[in-house]
């Protein structure tokens, strides 16, 4: 009996340590795996801290860029005002322009004392002509359709294919004349005063 007793409490002890050594082997296991958790949950926590930095990033980014499209569509929006032929053909003294007539597909001011004949938009000069009716008659093509028309009876400051502004003098003016002005939008006439900013 105190054999087998014996035996019992050696096979017990023997367990014991079996089991103990799996114990600590686990909690050491166990240690490793948090250790290892806490690695992953620092190195989760600065990539969702560099995820947050560089989407800041690119929103600032876009933020530019759509700031400058913006400044960008204004900036071409204004240069294009700029073709139109919409300022006055006359600078200084400046009369109102006649009603629209079908028989000369245009409008006539008067150029006062003072008067300056110029473009009405930028463009290039198409052509410069001598008309009996009208005397010099200069073609300016404003690239979008439009083309405008400044008949006077003084010689032209501008030549054939020259590149023009919007306020730049065409003519050489002289007192008490008359200035026939046109504009054609795609090869058709249309009523200068449809266009012509009046208060600008």
């Amino acid at each position: 009996i105190a054999v087998i007793l014996l035996l019992v409490l050696a096979g017990g002890i023997f367990s014991l340590a079996h089991y103990s050594g799996q114990i600590k082997d686990e909690r050491m296991q166990i240690i490793a795996w948090e250790s290892q958790s806490n690695e992953l949950t620092e190195a989760l926590a600065a990539a969702v801290s560099e995820n947050n930095t560089l989407n800041a990033r690119i929103q600032k980014l876009e933020e530019q860029i759509n700031r400058k499209d913006y400044m960008e569509q204004q900036s071409s929006s204004v240069e294009a005002t700029k073709y139109v032929p919409s300022g006055l053909p006359i600078s200084g003294q400046v009369s109102v322009p006649s009603k629209y007539s079908s028989n000369i597909e245009g409008v006539v001011f008067s150029v006062g004392e003072g008067a300056k004949i110029v473009a009405s938009g930028n463009g290039t000069v198409s052509s410069v002509t001598y008309d009996t009716t009208y005397g010099y008659v200069v073609v300016i093509d404003h690239g979008n359709g439009f083309c405008s028309y400044y008949c006077y009876s003084t010689n032209p400051l501008v030549t054939e294919g020259e590149s023009v502004s919007r306020g730049q003098s065409i003519f050489l003016t002289s007192d008490n004349n008359r200035l026939t002005y046109k504009i054609s939008y795609e090869g058709n006439y249309i009523d200068p005063n449809t266009v012509l900013d009046i208060d600008g």
